[in-house]
């Protein structure tokens, strides 16, 4: 089964690619190589309903750090790189960069959870994680990830972006 650091990687402001793909290569540069990348999905926003439809993608790097803290001030700093603004929450960005899962941890502490506390709810993470990782078990619900999409109430529209996908 794969495991390793799964991250969800969001755009939905101006060139949505171009801040996903500069995503990825400063994970790469900080990170060393995915072990995959999800396909790219356009989704419905969740949260805020009125602004642009997302461009969400989860990938996993196989990384170790020696506490949790720093792994948040690494994603923090690829943010900031990436070009993303302080905003309301669940509100437009160039980029989000949220922790799913760093292998089977389980951390809490004001800043940080690990696993994201919202995984089992949102079906813009959990499709793309069923791509790549179906079989994944969320350790604190013992639930795998094909599971939770299952059981999953949101009804947001998520579907593999095309190239001819421009508007939501």
């Amino acid at each position: 089964m794969m495991d390793g650091l799964f991250l969800l990687l969001g755009s939905n402001i101006e060139d949505q690619n171009y801040f996903i793909e500069k995503a990825r290569m400063e994970l790469t540069r900080i990170f060393g190589p995915p072990i995959i990348n999800s396909s790219i999905y356009k989704t419905e926003p969740w949260g805020n309903k009125n602004q642009a439809w997302f461009l969400n993608q989860v990938v996993i790097h196989e990384f170790q750090v020696l506490n949790h803290q720093n792994l948040l001030t690494e994603i923090k700093e690829i943010e900031t790189i990436v070009g993303r603004k302080q905003r309301d929450r669940w509100g437009a960005r160039e980029v989000d960069i949220d922790i799913l899962y760093w292998y089977d941890e389980i951390f809490q502490d004001e800043s940080l959870k690990i696993p994201h506390p919202q995984i089992a709810g949102r079906k813009f993470t959990l499709v793309p994680l069923v791509e790549i990782a179906p079989d994944k078990m969320h350790p604190l619900l013992g639930k795998t990830q094909s599971q939770l999409l299952m059981e999953c109430k949101d009804t947001s529209e998520v579907r593999i972006q095309r190239l001819s996908d421009t508007g939501g």
